[in-house]
């Protein structure tokens, strides 16, 4: 045998030896991955389990209010299960989402068909929109990438799209959804033109809201939400519903 045939010989003897002592690891760690994937399904389904459970127990206190209140919200966080007590199941739209809290808050509580979150997450010049939600276009490309993340695990129940309302307001027919709600430029002229957009687009018994319905320049910007809500409310024969917030309340109407 030469001595290159030898060490060929030793070579294949230890990658053999080696094989044989690596491949019981590899099968075990195999093993392992499989069982611990096995057990992190059965807890997100007991998790899951649980959260429904919760949200039916909080459901059912709060059809048991509107029974008597039927107008009445603590809080906007409500309004996924008040969507539901109103019977309404289809599809409604969010303008104005930031990083996409709220949207993700509807997807889990109103049991709709597809919630489509509109924001162009785009910087306006400081002359054109004075608010403190108008951050560099960095942060706003951030705030996009985390609502995309936010809203993924509900699959094809929800669209992002990065859009001005007006763009986005052209891609829904007229009495085609169930729920609008308006949280972009809250200034009167923005918000004006937010309703015009959109009041439209909602079915008869469907519902128009929005969030911070206040008037005037505070700290975070200069508002005009209330008085452009009033006015439309007014001129369309609608009531408006005011949730029970201190601060930041949001505002509701029902198409009549």
């Amino acid at each position: 045998m030469t001595s290159l045939d030898w060490r060929t010989t030793l070579l294949q003897s230890l990658q053999r030896r080696i094989q044989s002592l690596v491949q019981p690891i590899a099968s075990e760690q195999l093993s392992f991955n499989r069982e611990t994937a096995r057990l992190l399904e059965v807890l997100r389904q007991d998790i899951a389990r649980v959260e429904a459970a919760t949200h039916e127990a909080k459901a059912s206190v709060l059809f048991s209010r509107w029974l008597d209140h039927p107008d009445l919200l603590a809080s906007r966080s409500e309004t996924g299960e008040w969507l539901n007590w109103l019977g309404l199941g289809a599809s409604g739209v969010e303008v104005g989402v930031f990083r996409g809290d709220f949207s993700e808050l509807l997807l889990r509580t109103w049991k709709c068909t597809h919630l489509t979150s509109v924001d162009p997450w785009r910087e306006f010049s400081a002359d054109e929109y004075v608010d403190l939600c108008n951050l560099s276009q960095s942060k706003q490309d951030e705030n996009h990438a985390v609502t995309l993340h936010r809203l993924a695990k509900f699959g094809d129940r929800s669209t992002v799209l990065r859009t001005t309302s007006e763009e986005a307001a052209r891609r829904f027919n007229n009495g085609s959804l169930d729920f609008v709600y308006l949280d972009a430029q809250h200034h009167y002229e923005a918000v004006q033109q937010d309703l015009a957009l959109w009041h439209q687009k909602i079915r008869q018994g469907g519902v128009i809201g929005g969030h911070d319905y206040l008037d005037g320049r505070i700290d975070s910007g200069i508002y005009g939400v209330k008085q452009a809500v009033d006015e439309f409310a007014a001129a369309e024969g609608l009531r408006v519903i005011i949730t029970r917030e201190p601060n930041w309340p949001s505002w509701y109407a029902r198409i009549a």
